[in-house]
């Protein structure tokens, strides 16, 4: 997962930067949140739902693709079931299972570009966050009704 960041950030991906994160609608993926810092970060992913596999200390070695279960600590009672907000806490990585689905009612398009961000309102306002493009599956014809929800 690539880090956050801002324009005064060279280290980080810019808001402006392309998404890194392209899944397939219909998809669910193992993401891996890592908190480098000092501070709790809140992770917000917009208009898509994940369950909290559990937490481990920094370090991880996301080369290996694996995840230990001995050091695994178990999802907060508060964090059970479907979130779109996880806080991670410093030295640890959050494990995550990110479904991608395809949903009835008045968003059932959940193809386009979507943003992953921390919700401090400081880290929002100076564009520490990502788009992600969420594309449509292979058998699906929609790709040309594709929408940005870019909105914060």
């Amino acid at each position: 997962m690539p880090l956050l960041g801002s324009a005064d950030n060279p280290s980080g991906n810019r808001l402006a930067d392309p998404p890194t994160e392209t899944p397939t609608v219909g998809e669910t993926e193992l993401w891996s949140v890592a908190n480098l810092t000092g501070m709790t970060h809140p992770i917000h992913l917009h208009l898509i739902h994940f369950q909290v596999l559990g937490r481990q200390s920094i370090d991880y070695d996301p080369a290996d693709d694996s995840i230990d279960p001995e050091t695994l600590r178990d999802p907060e009672p508060s964090e059970r079931g479907w979130n779109d907000v996880v806080s991670v806490d410093p030295g640890d990585v959050a494990h995550l299972l990110v479904h991608f689905g395809e949903y009835d009612g008045l968003f059932n398009d959940q193809t386009g570009r979507y943003m992953w961000h921390c919700h401090m309102l400081e880290h929002e306002d100076h564009d520490m966050m990502r788009p992600m493009e969420v594309l449509p599956s292979s058998d699906d014809d929609t790709s040309a009704g594709q929408q940005d929800h870019d909105t914060r």
